[in-house]
């Protein structure tokens, strides 16, 4: 959503299935924010360093949103009216999918933290920040961790059931 004229490539892990035309949450640069982005394509072998490759941190939908006959239009309005191909795929998505979210991260219910002193460093800065806590904004907790891999260190939590992210909607209330 972001006005920038070119598309990124970002990894998924093994447990999601990102498709083209559903949303996705990446970290974006150096930023302390997480973006939403929209898959425009899928490429099994990147022709691109590995290592600096940032991985999808979750896959917002279920199904794709934005079918392909759509997103051959919006590259096609990006072209033609010298729009971004970014800020176009958010205009044609209908307004219930552009309520701005906070990304909270918290530890489960379910998650078995016995083993914590088999998780990498980064993994248990994380879970330490996260004990006894209902839940912080990523972006918080980015910072106060301080950890040049943190992003790696979150999919890597997940992936293990040791966290879970959840959202809290910010937008306008109904009137009436």
């Amino acid at each position: 959503d972001l006005p920038v004229d070119r598309t990124f490539l970002y990894g998924v892990p093994s447990n999601l299935s990102a498709e083209v035309g559903k949303r996705v949450l990446v970290p974006f640069q150096e930023k302390e924010l997480l973006r939403t982005g929209i898959v425009v394509s899928v490429e099994e072998k990147p022709d691109f360093p590995e290592e600096k490759i940032k991985n999808v941190v979750e896959v917002l939908d279920e199904f794709p949103l934005i079918p392909n006959k759509l997103l051959e239009l919006a590259e096609v309005i990006s072209v033609n009216y010298c729009s971004y191909l970014g800020e176009t795929l958010f205009s044609i998505l209908p307004s219930v999918f552009k309520v701005e979210e906070s990304v909270y991260v918290r530890i489960p219910k379910s998650a078995n933290l016995e083993d914590i002193d088999a998780l990498k460093k980064g993994e248990k800065e994380i879970i330490f920040h996260l004990i006894g806590k209902t839940g912080l904004k990523v972006s918080y907790l980015r910072r106060k961790a301080k950890i040049s891999t943190f992003y790696q260190s979150i999919n890597s939590l997940l992936s293990k059931g040791l966290i879970e992210l959840f959202t809290r909607k910010k937008g306008r209330k109904n009137i009436g």
